[in-house]
């Protein structure tokens, strides 16, 4: 009789405030090259008295304090105590515009907490930051630098805007006005002194986005690269083992016909003194940027997740309106005629790699095999010659007829036998291995698969019986839009009809 044994796969870590080193993985990698079977396995944690209806959304990394949230109020449970997190008008910058308790009801309320970008934490666990790309974006409303202290719930504001309301008869007046300002995704960086964030803030310009630093001590606001372009989909900003930072950005916010996903690595050359890099690129001043070959209205980065321990990361890319794909479309008419070539050849959501080296630009793998098979599910590599023939094809380029008949034929081949489609990725604490979730075009069975990083090759993980395929890290996931996250405790947050806490072990 099969034994299941639900080890913890790397050992828990307390962190300081200068975070160690994270754990190596260890064990996930003895696992798989013994041939041992690997299961998601239930974790089952204490719920916040009086919220029946609520759901874990985020933990600590010292995997003390779990981020709660219920229909109408976010709560903290640390040593068997929930405290509801609460609005501190007093503390830190104080509410100057009055403004502090719309936020965190709005933030409480809103269906789509946390975003995409998830919650970020200080390295010692004590405090975290409250940020809600959508909301903020939409200016419903926008929102103010927001800190929680994790031990006594009380919510404020580490930098206050003089923000305009929508309703307003002068909004627009408003919206001009030098305070004026908001916050779309902030973070802690791995010593705990400061926040890195992407905002609009009028004081620096009236027009752009910016990214920005704020020193907790100081309490200064630095610009560090200015007239960013923002994208709607996923977290933006990773801090890599070298101290430098990754954006994920775009080439512009017009929504320009030709706007791409833009890759940039930012790197610190001294206090007061940055250089932009990219990635691909070194730190000699001159902008290098590594910008994605297709167009931003085709094949979007829907996800993406990187290990500062490993240096490796994901970047799940794929098309998700109706919009894209009728501008897909409508890029080559004369070939659609003779060969009709559908959006699915384009939009199919396939992986892309980050590695010590910088992103691979033109390197994609699509998930195939049998999925009533996963172990026969292989990541394979698109082959370049075709990644070529598809990046002419969306600009509207000079093509011959063979390859227009090849797009055609892959095209059709797509629409009889619905692909795999990717939902999420994300990284493990040692950053060598990734929890990949898929689902398939008629199935309802939830599917996952651990990725060596590496190698680019999967090892199927067993769900439990009962658990459902969801759309992981996508606006239909929008009751917990980061999909998965894979928490320094080695306890997963997945979001499969309702959020659940998971390990993966072995079974013998």
């Amino acid at each position: 009789m099969k034994k299941t044994i639900c080890a913890l796969l790397c050992a828990a870590l307390i962190l300081a405030l200068c975070a160690p080193a994270l754990a190596d993985d260890a064990a996930l990698r003895d696992a798989v090259a013994s041939g041992k079977k690997l299961v998601l396995t239930k974790v089952e944690l204490p719920v916040p008295e009086g919220t029946p209806d609520g759901v874990p959304v985020s933990l600590s990394p010292d995997g003390q304090t779990v981020l709660w949230r219920s229909f109408d109020a976010l709560y903290l449970l640390r040593d068997g105590q929930a405290v509801r997190v609460t609005a501190a008008p007093k503390r830190h910058a104080r509410d100057p515009y009055g403004r502090l308790e719309a936020e965190l009801r709005a933030l409480s309320t809103a269906p789509g907490f946390p975003d995409r970008e998830g919650v970020s934490w200080s390295p010692d666990g004590r405090y975290l930051l409250l940020t809600c790309r959508y909301l903020s974006y939409q200016l419903m409303p926008p929102l103010d630098l927001i800190a929680v202290d994790a031990q006594t719930g009380e919510a404020c504001l580490l930098k206050a805007f003089d923000a305009a309301q929508r309703g307003s008869a002068d909004f627009d007046v408003k919206l001009r006005n030098p305070g004026f300002g908001f916050v779309l995704e902030a973070c802690f960086d791995s010593s705990g002194q400061y926040v890195y964030m992407i905002a609009r803030i009028n004081s620096f310009s009236d027009q752009d986005f910016g990214f920005f630093r704020y020193g907790l001590t100081s309490r200064v606001t630095e610009l560090l690269m200015g007239g960013i372009g923002v994208r709607g989909n996923g977290r933006s900003i990773h801090e890599a083992g070298d101290g430098s930072w990754l954006l994920m950005l775009a080439t512009d916010n017009s929504g320009s016909r030709d706007m791409r996903d833009l890759f940039v690595r930012f790197r610190p050359e001294g206090e007061g003194s940055w250089i932009a890099s990219f990635l691909g690129g070194g730190g000699s001043g001159v902008a290098q940027k590594v910008e994605r070959c297709f167009p931003s209205r085709i094949v979007q980065t829907l996800r993406t997740d990187y290990s500062a321990a490993s240096e490796y990361g994901l970047v799940i890319s794929g098309g998700t309106s109706a919009a894209s794909s009728a501008q897909l479309m409508q890029s080559a008419a004369d070939a659609l005629v003779k060969n009709p070539v559908y959006p699915a050849l384009f939009t199919r959501t396939r992986l892309s790699r980050i590695t010590p080296a910088g992103i691979e630009r033109g390197r994609y793998w699509e998930l195939t095999g049998d999925p009533e098979d996963p172990a026969s599910m292989t990541l394979t590599e698109v082959d370049p010659e075709l990644l070529g023939i598809m990046i002419r094809y969306c600009g509207n380029e000079l093509m011959t007829e063979e390859e227009r008949a090849l797009l055609g034929d892959l095209s059709m081949a797509l629409m009889r036998e619905p692909p795999v489609t990717v939902s999420c990725v994300c990284m493990s604490p040692g950053g060598h291995y990734a929890l990949l979730s898929a689902r398939t075009y008629r199935g309802d069975s939830a599917l996952f698969w651990l990725v060596d990083v590496e190698t680019m090759t999967l090892t199927p993980v067993e769900a439990p019986e009962g658990m459902k395929s969801d759309y992981f890290g996508t606006p239909i996931g929008g009751d917990y839009r980061p999909g998965m996250e894979w928490n320094r405790d080695d306890t997963l947050l997945i979001l499969s009809g309702r959020v659940g806490v998971y390990r993966i072990g072995v079974e013998e």
